[in-house]
């Protein structure tokens, strides 16, 4: 009986690990995704737009982010608050802005700088799990974040390519 409650714990261990190891890579996948395709909607938005807005280029980040069924912290979906989002301009080379008052997009006053050329967006995603909940394990924290960079723009100001540089995903 005591072989066999061993054995029976190393299993459930294992299809713990099976069950939410899988989910927690799905979700991280998920992630990533949202972050790269949230960064690339928000620079072809100020790639293209005459005058860009902050409060526009953030819903459209945002609803990127939530199609993908991330959760909105405030639960009003399509707008321009979610706490498990932050979006910093960046220069020509994805680096982020060095302006003390005017890095993280939302803090302009308004209108996106000019002198913004991309995004980096930082997106996380509070992971339920199942088996380690037993444990004491209740969730996982996965982040991820994207850079993109408007590149070759016309007098126009359409970008003639957009390029990515993809950041990191880390699990918590």
């Amino acid at each position: 009986a005591v072989l066999f409650a061993l054995m029976l714990i190393g299993l459930i261990a294992f299809v713990g690990l099976a069950v939410d190891g899988g989910h927690i890579l799905n979700e991280r996948r998920v992630t990533q995704n949202a972050a790269d395709a949230s960064a690339l909607g928000g620079v072809r938005y100020i790639a293209t737009s005459d005058s860009p807005a902050e409060q526009e280029l953030l819903r459209r980040i945002h609803d990127v982010v939530e199609a993908n069924d991330l959760p909105d912290t405030d639960g009003i979906p399509g707008n321009e608050v979610n706490g498990n989002i932050v979006a910093y301009y960046t220069d020509e080379r994805g680096n982020r802005m060095i302006s003390p008052n005017c890095i993280i997009v939302g803090s302009c006053g308004g209108a996106v700088p000019p002198y913004a050329l991309g995004l980096e967006v930082e997106v996380n995603n509070p992971v339920g799990t199942f088996f380690l909940n037993v444990i004491g394990w209740p969730s996982v924290e996965i982040g991820a974040d994207a850079i993109a960079v408007a590149r070759g723009l016309t007098p126009s100001g359409i970008a003639d390519n957009v390029m990515v540089a993809l950041g990191s995903c880390s699990t918590e």
